[in-house]
């Protein structure tokens, strides 16, 4: 395109969103980092991200194991950079200076998976496959998992002009210089300030402030955790709650295709230690509902900055949901932003469904043998919002269906 090397960088540095879109587009969940970590990009659905997770784990192989091109590691531990048992990570190098770090979900998995080699130099590690593939009763599913996400990171390398330029460091430090431009120039059109709320979640008190000023030219947002109590059962990894928090922070100022290490280091969050939003739980059991909660929670802190102290917004905590099925592979639909129901047209027949004014309620049978499903519920009284099994409650977690049940959900929308 160009001769002068740094000419046709910049030209690139102009379109480069485009190119990591590109290189993106087979991951829903997915961050690029170079040597040093920082991050290059990111990709996130707006239920459970995972931005700051990735970034950890990340850290832990790089800090403990050697990561050459071809290699991919996985975990799914919700105390070393996880989220629940679900989600699986994939940690993998393509080039000396690129690293791609990605998650997807996987119903079949009930137990804790370490930091493992999955593929070395491009090849499966044979003991682990063993282990923890092929001896498995669902190993079929096993197989065609984990095989689809080997042959969606090897679809990386026939990306070749991506990756080449991806990888160069004068065309991040262009990039670099792109993201912080457009976020000092959205950070000037919003409105600073000082707000805070302080909200029981789980009979714990969490009290949260919210910052956005200029101080000798840097324009910081601060949010400060500082006085939330301490954890006792119902807890979350402060990643869970930074990932979330980041992701609305981004919505906020219109810099979802922007989000870089630039962008990161405006960010400052302070989560006191052993407390409710620092403390990772076992299984990641809370996560969801957490994430759901300071979802809403940040969203009513930027919208006070807006409003005139004598006609504050009153923070009300509504109802979130996600429900999906572990060997359903269609895309969910929304019924509104609160809530992601999996297609169940493949597998279920429709006994009921109507909406009446803004109550949905839906009724479904199931036809295939029996399916795993996995319900995230943050469920809060007094609302026209829940989900059943055979007439009986279902609650956060994860349940099997077998051929004939009846799940049904109705939500207020």
């Amino acid at each position: 395109m160009f001769n002068n090397k740094n000419l046709q960088l910049a030209s690139f540095g102009h379109l480069d969103f485009y190119y990591f879109q590109s290189f993106l587009q087979n991951f829903e969940n997915a961050s690029l980092v170079n040597l040093n970590g920082d991050l290059l990009y990111s990709k996130d659905t707006s239920f459970e991200p995972t931005t700051t997770s990735r970034l950890v784990v990340y850290q832990i192989v790089k800090k403990y194991l050697q990561l050459n091109p071809g290699d991919i590691f996985i975990t799914n531990d919700p105390e070393n950079g996880g989220f629940n048992h679900q989600k699986i990570f994939f940690i993998s190098c393509l080039t000396s200076n690129l690293f791609l770090i990605w998650c997807h979900n996987f119903g079949e998995v009930n137990f804790k998976i370490p930091l493992s080699p999955l593929l070395e130099s491009h090849a499966k590690n044979k003991m682990l496959w063993t282990a923890l593939i092929d001896a498995q009763p669902e190993r079929i599913k096993f197989n065609e998992f984990f095989e689809t996400q080997i042959l969606i990171y090897n679809s990386c390398f026939r990306a070749t002009p991506f990756l080449t330029f991806l990888s160069e460091p004068d065309f991040q430090n262009i990039w670099f210089s792109t993201c912080k431009a457009e976020y000092d120039r959205q950070y000037d059109l919003k409105a600073f300030g000082h707000s805070e709320i302080s909200i029981k979640f789980f009979d714990k008190l969490i009290k949260t402030q919210l910052t956005i000023e200029e101080k000798q030219n840097q324009k910081s947002i601060l949010l400060d955790f500082s006085n939330t109590q301490l954890a006792t059962h119902e807890s979350v990894a402060s990643h869970i709650i930074e990932s979330v928090l980041i992701q609305e922070i981004v919505h906020f100022y219109n810099l979802g295709l922007f989000l870089s290490q630039p962008v990161l280091n405006q960010i400052k969050l302070i989560l006191p230690p052993k407390s409710i939003i620092s403390k990772a739980h076992p299984t990641g059991l809370y996560n969801f509902e957490f994430q759901a909660f300071f979802k809403q929670a940040i969203h009513h802190l930027f919208s006070a900055l807006n409003s005139s102290k004598k006609v504050e917004p009153k923070f009300s905590l509504k109802n979130e949901a996600i429900l999906y099925f572990s060997d359903f592979k269609k895309i969910g639909f929304f019924l509104d932003k609160n809530i992601m129901v999996q297609d169940l047209s493949d597998h279920f027949i429709v006994l009921k469904q109507r909406q009446s004014e803004n109550i949905f309620f839906g009724q479904y049978k199931l036809i295939s043998d029996k399916t795993a499903v996995i319900l995230r519920l943050l469920n809060q009284p007094g609302q026209h919002r829940h989900f059943q099994i055979n007439g009986q409650p279902l609650n956060s977690g994860d349940h099997l269906l077998k051929k004939d049940d009846v799940i049904e959900f109705e939500w207020q929308i």
